[in-house]
């Protein structure tokens, strides 16, 4: 909205030049009436001439004060005509981005519902179908293990002998786990990279999402430090999401000690 300074302004000046316009036309009157009684008794076009030229000299600044002052009011008048157009055309454009941010705040929670469907329905059935395989082969007993990283070497410190029983696993059986430990990575990109909601998506899967992790922890743990001299963020999405969404359910038991989280 135009302030009211350019307002006032503007009328003030209208105002002040509808006075110097009938002043300047009266002075104008007046020249041509002198002149004309001046041609009339002396019958001389000469002394006509340069008795108008004279008094039309006389009112000069006062004719040049009047074409500015209506100058001015007319660029006034039409910087407040440009600067109501951009008001406008920003009124729009706000409009039109605000249309595109609800799309796309839309679009990311329509995502975020796929993927925690995918999760219950693609992602729990794939671990479940590699812990039938793993099952005699290699034993997955950690309840009571603390996560301080996801790297070989703090498996060590809680159980010296459980990279060996991994590396007794067969192929066939590591492709299981490969493929179950992608599709966490791909679920969890999505929120990590802000396409799907993390809000949204910790109050449908958080706790189960941690819960599978804490499952399948000494995998992530084993594979991240193996494959580290060729991908340093292996299975980092994974590791983030976890921290963030455990983050918030250890927040949630310290303040509601009494409701099981």
């Amino acid at each position: 909205m135009t302030d009211k300074f350019t307002i006032c302004a503007k009328k003030i000046i209208k105002i002040t030049g509808i006075i110097l316009f009938v002043i300047s036309c009266l002075s104008i009157i007046y020249i041509a009436c002198d002149s004309f009684i001046h041609y009339t008794f002396n019958l001389k076009k000469s002394e006509y001439f340069l008795n108008f030229i004279g008094l039309f000299s006389k009112y000069q600044g006062l004719y040049s004060a009047t074409f500015i002052v209506i100058a001015t009011y007319y660029a006034l008048n039409q910087y407040i005509e440009n600067f109501k157009s951009n008001n406008t055309a920003i009124t729009q454009l706000q409009t039109q981005l605000k249309d595109i941010n609800d799309r796309i705040e839309k679009e990311k929670i329509e995502l975020t519902m796929v993927q925690c469907k995918y999760f219950y329905d693609e992602i729990q059935s794939t671990i479940k179908d590699m812990y039938r395989s793993i099952e005699g082969t290699l034993k997955i007993d950690h309840i009571t293990w603390i996560i301080n990283d996801f790297t070989e070497e703090d498996l060590f410190q809680q159980d010296q002998n459980w990279h060996k029983q991994f590396d007794s696993i067969p192929n066939d059986i590591r492709d299981k786990i490969i493929l179950s430990m992608g599709k966490l990575e791909m679920f969890s990109i999505y929120f990590m990279h802000g396409n799907a909601d993390l809000e949204i998506g910790f109050n449908t899967v958080g706790k189960d999402f941690c819960r599978q992790i804490l499952n399948v922890y000494p995998l992530i743990s084993i594979w991240r430090s193996r494959a580290r001299q060729y991908d340093e963020n292996f299975y980092n999405k994974t590791t983030e999401l976890y921290k963030k969404w455990n983050d918030k359910l250890e927040e949630i038991r310290k303040n509601w000690p009494q409701q099981y989280v």
